[in-house]
């Protein structure tokens, strides 16, 4: 059995979306909620999920999500699943968390989705602390206890990689690269000799090309493995990755008429997706959960990069258009000379701006996206203080900027905006009160990817999703 770990995070719409995915699973039949810790339905978890995230504050990145994973063509009871998974939880630190535990059918390999609070129903975080190797010797124990075959992650790797079609080779390639890598080649070597292989192959080491199969049995499972997992701890795997990833993408974008069809039906494939603006520019970043891997937009075909999906101009999201302004807002102020050419541009661009006006003149603008269904109009200031009119003024003067122009991440103002607006109720996802039962301050809302490092106060130049 893996136990694989999500990365946390604190967004409620991916939470939403999580369950969202979930259900409609359940109502196609391929999956069943065996346990819910609340008494209650999983379409009303998310409710549940924000109340106990609530009860502490401190805590930035409030839920996650577990898979269990067994052997392919192996089962478990339902009544056994969910005693499995009950332990789990329980020795985890998560048993008096909020958590549901869904089954699904539609693998070849039988396994359950625990969604889950860090935050347990006295308000106490459940520490993280090396839950990777806890999880690993847990899923051991639970292996003996239930009778299962042991599947620990390198089998899991292999098997991924062999799933993907048409790759004979990749372990052929990837050995060849790590042999040019001047941090992995001693290590490497030194398997392959103490294997037999290198005397064994001679010359034909480096010129002849075998499968992965023949790999196998030149190395022998062991030595295999060993170098398998350098392979994949020194990225040496990432083009096959890639590969997969890329066909995963053209399935779901051959198969949309609209950016939330494609979103679904990423979903679906298994592929991660985020929207995010670093430094007034706005990319998607795509990923292969299941292999740690995720990419920008950049580097994948243009079809798939922010801005240039055909059908994505009806259906923006609130969050989506508040990202589509921030780029196009970037690039127009670049492109005008005056005030008057700003506004002109917006026109032809699609872009709305609204002047507010008193006594004194104007005294602000609110930005919004003309031709999409459900257009949203926002402040200046929420956008940027770049683009508010004083700044614009400012600009166009040449003369230093009012205010700051440190761009707020998206979560910050989620909350008041969810409330003010209520424009969730025009998605598929609940709207849910801004609540605070502590009466401490509000956390951000973080992204889905969890942080390389702490990041300093008043110094996050990022806007995500």
């Amino acid at each position: 059995m893996i136990a694989k770990i999500e990365p946390a995070f604190s967004s409620i719409s991916t939470l939403s979306r999580k369950i969202d995915y979930q259900l409609e699973k359940i109502s196609s039949g391929e999956a069943k909620e065996l346990f819910n810790s609340t008494g209650d339905s999983l379409s009303s978890f998310s409710d549940y999920m924000f109340l106990f995230s609530s009860l502490n504050d401190r805590v930035k990145l409030p839920y996650s999500e577990i898979t269990l994973n067994l052997s392919p063509g192996e089962r478990l009871s339902e009544a056994n699943w969910i005693n499995l998974s009950k332990e789990y939880m329980e020795m985890m630190g998560y048993g008096n968390c909020c958590y549901s535990i869904i089954l699904n059918k539609d693998k070849e390999h039988s396994h359950v989705h625990i969604l889950h609070s860090r935050i347990d129903s006295e308000g106490k975080s459940v520490s993280n602390s090396l839950d990777y190797k806890r999880s690993e010797k847990l899923a051991r124990e639970l292996e003996k206890k239930y009778n299962l075959v042991s599947l620990k992650e390198n089998e899991r790797t292999k098997e991924r990689l062999s799933s993907i079609s048409g790759q004979r080779y990749y372990f052929d390639n990837a050995l060849k690269k790590a042999l040019r890598n001047y941090a992995v080649k001693e290590r490497v070597m030194s398997i392959l000799s103490s294997s037999g292989a290198a005397e064994l192959l001679g010359d034909r080491l480096q010129k002849s090309k075998l499968s992965n199969e023949e790999w196998m049995s030149v190395l022998g499972n062991h030595e295999y493995d060993s170098i398998l997992s350098i392979l994949k701890k020194g990225g040496f795997l990432k083009s096959l990755y890639k590969d997969d990833l890329l066909s995963r993408l053209d399935k779901a974008f051959a198969s949309s008429t609209t950016f939330q069809e494609f979103r679904a039906n990423l979903q679906k494939e298994g592929v991660y997706m985020r929207l995010t603006s670093k430094k007034d520019k706005s990319y998607y970043v795509y990923g292969l959960s299941e292999d740690s891997f995720y990419i920008k937009d950049t580097s994948l075909p243009q079809k798939f990069r922010y801005g240039y999906m055909s059908f994505d101009a009806k259906s923006m999201s609130y969050d989506e258009q508040k990202h589509y302004l921030f780029n196009k807002l970037n690039l127009i102020l670049d492109k005008s000379d005056s005030y008057d050419e700003f506004k002109r541009l917006l026109k032809e661009s699609g872009i709305g701006i609204k002047e507010h006006v008193n006594s004194k003149g104007i005294y602000g603008l609110t930005y919004s996206v003309m031709d999409t269904d459900i257009p949203f109009e926002f402040k200046a200031s929420d956008i940027s203080r770049k683009f508010t009119y004083a700044n614009i003024q400012s600009h166009f003067s040449n003369e230093p900027l009012l205010h700051d122009n440190t761009i707020h991440r998206v979560g910050e103002w989620r909350e008041s905006f969810e409330r003010d607006n209520e424009y969730m109720s025009h998605s598929a996802h609940p709207f849910i009160p801004d609540i605070d039962i502590t009466g401490g301050s509000r956390k951000n809302r973080e992204d889905d990817l969890p942080p390389l490092k702490r990041k300093k106060k008043h110094k996050n130049n990022d806007l995500s999703l």
